[in-house]
């Protein structure tokens, strides 16, 4: 896939830049979230460098529901780029 930057902080002038990412299947787990408890599947991606850079991007990490919807539930990433999300409210 094509990102707009090389740099993981986007500080790059507008590019395209070819990234490979993975997707690790890691199992079925039951989480906690402020909108409730859900049977999720767990996913990780990972990549190797964008655009060839020595920086990799940490992995990060995503819990979808279960069913068929696949609704992310949870999801975040560590290091440099610490990002955490969480699902607060479901209506369906």
């Amino acid at each position: 896939m094509y990102v707009p930057s090389p740099d993981l902080r986007g500080a790059t002038a507008s590019m395209l830049a070819p990234i490979e990412i993975d997707a690790i299947y890691l199992g079925e787990e039951t989480i906690n979230v402020r909108a409730g408890t859900f049977a999720t599947k767990h996913f990780q991606y990972v990549d190797e460098g964008a655009g060839g850079s020595l920086t990799r991007h940490p992995p990060y990490d995503v819990w979808v529901t279960a069913d068929a919807d696949a609704i992310m539930v949870q999801g975040g990433v560590g290091g440099s780029m610490l990002s955490w999300y969480e699902l607060i409210e479901l209506g369906r």
